[in-house]
């Protein structure tokens, strides 16, 4: 199976003002398919949440486990899915402004184009 992500999200993984920090968030995101909106609303609510760094999404104040708690990477229940992020996000971090090469991933294939950063309100 491969999964492309959506050009928004591939903006946002590109984009620091977007992401501000939490490529975690980001990669998870990305991932599972969630569009730019979505991943942009989540950082910026991590961010003013002061979330750690290696969060990947809060779960919902319904949650059975840890309601309305942020969960980080380390807390990641399955080792496929833990590989699929830290792959993504060692991408997210590489300096580069060339497409990125799709990541041949176990079970998945997940394409991210690094594209140029926009500068924040000046």
């Amino acid at each position: 199976m491969t999964t492309q992500a959506p050009n928004e999200a591939e903006h946002t993984a590109s984009d620091p003002v977007l992401h501000r920090g939490y490529l975690h968030i980001v990669a998870w995101n990305t991932v599972a398919g969630a569009n730019h909106t979505y991943i942009t609303d989540l950082c910026a609510l991590a961010d003013q949440e002061a979330a750690p760094k290696d969060a990947i999404y809060k779960n919902g104040m319904h949650a059975r486990v840890q309601p309305g708690e942020w969960i980080t990477y380390g807390e990641m229940g399955d080792p496929d899915d833990a590989l699929r992020v830290a792959a993504l996000v060692r991408t997210l971090e590489a300096p580069t402004a060339e497409p990125t090469p799709t990541l041949h991933l176990p079970s998945r294939s997940v394409v991210v184009q690094r594209l140029t950063p926009r500068q924040p309100p000046g």
